[in-house]
């Protein structure tokens, strides 16, 4: 768990987040297609210091667990040796982030003129932290 000194921060939810699709350089991927390509690139999603990188066709979501609504959604795609960042999009504050879902995610070039580079579609779903009190007094679980 993450400390500091003494103290734990409390989580307060969940931000699931799953690529569905993207469209690089013209060449639309789906979700298995995309690590199949020549440029080994692949996506970057970071919410505070919990990062996704999905260059493995295994790992088609994750869970950001969140301990400030404040944290942003950072968005990229890198190349293979994740330094070089080939467009990004965002950030995004997390209530925006939950409203792009199933939307296109324009990833752009960082450098003028910000050419569309790619477009991206993921589903995000906040999930809210329960108490384990609720939980087990409500299901029975010790």
């Amino acid at each position: 768990p993450l400390m500091i000194g003494n103290w734990t921060p409390l989580p307060v939810g969940m931000l699931r987040a799953r690529m569905v699709s993207l469209d690089h350089r013209g060449m639309k991927h789906d979700i298995l297609s995309i690590f199949r390509t020549r440029e080994k690139l692949h996506l970057h999603l970071h919410v505070g210091h919990d990062v996704w990188h999905s260059n493995d066709a295994e790992s088609h979501s994750h869970d950001f667990i969140v301990f400030d609504v404040a944290q942003k959604l950072y968005i990229s795609l890198r190349d293979e040796s994740d330094e070089e960042q080939a467009a990004v999009a965002g950030p995004y504050s997390l209530e925006e982030a939950y409203r792009l879902s199933g939307s296109v995610i324009e990833l752009v070039e960082l450098q003028p003129p910000h050419r569309v580079k790619g477009k991206l579609v993921c589903d995000f779903e906040w999930l809210d932290v329960v108490d384990q009190e609720e939980i087990s007094g409500s299901a029975n679980i010790p």
